[in-house]
């Protein structure tokens, strides 16, 4: 039973942590913009997921502000926070845009300029994370180059002996 439930992906947290998460569902506010076409998340310090319905459409990654990227899943979408307040816009149609596609880690923080894009991962066991269309993208963590432990279609996955980085993703973009 054990080897079943460690070969399965997991994201180690304490008790205490997980009931901060849990409450901090009750204190997030999620509002549509005026304009109809953005969502505000604010108070969500501990909260660094949200599931949204496929139908809402996929995050547009420029054009939101602390989002890290997203992945499906059989229940939905899973779009991952970065910040205590985001501003997610979203579109009909993925761009395929490098982003984090899943971590065994809390995202701290996600920063994109152009083709650089930035995130900071802190967890408690070494750092599994997988990238989402990174395949034209040199990929570093706290300044040392990465190499992909595998590919699974548009997925690649990494490992670090690390419980944090600070991970540099530089991407030709064109």
């Amino acid at each position: 039973m054990y080897r079943h439930a460690l070969a399965q992906p997991v994201h180690p947290v304490y008790p205490s942590e997980y009931v901060r998460i849990a409450m901090n569902f009750n204190d997030v506010v999620l509002a549509r913009t005026l304009d109809g076409e953005r969502y505000r998340v604010r108070n969500a310090p501990h909260l660094r997921t949200l599931r949204l319905p496929r139908e809402l459409g996929v995050p547009d990654l420029p054009a939101s502000t602390g989002v890290a990227g997203f992945r499906d899943d059989g229940e939905g979408r899973y779009v991952h926070l970065a910040a205590d307040e985001v501003e997610l816009s979203l579109a009909a149609v993925d761009a395929r845009l490098p982003m984090l596609a899943d971590a065994n880690a809390r995202i701290l923080s996600a920063t994109r300029d152009g083709e650089l894009y930035r995130f900071e991962l802190r967890a408690h066991v070494p750092l599994e994370f997988a990238l989402a269309n990174a395949e034209r993208c040199s990929v570093s963590a706290d300044g040392r180059a990465l190499a992909a432990q595998r590919r699974d279609g548009a997925l690649t996955h990494f490992r670090l002996s690390a419980h944090a980085a600070t991970i540099e993703l530089r991407c030709r973009l064109a």
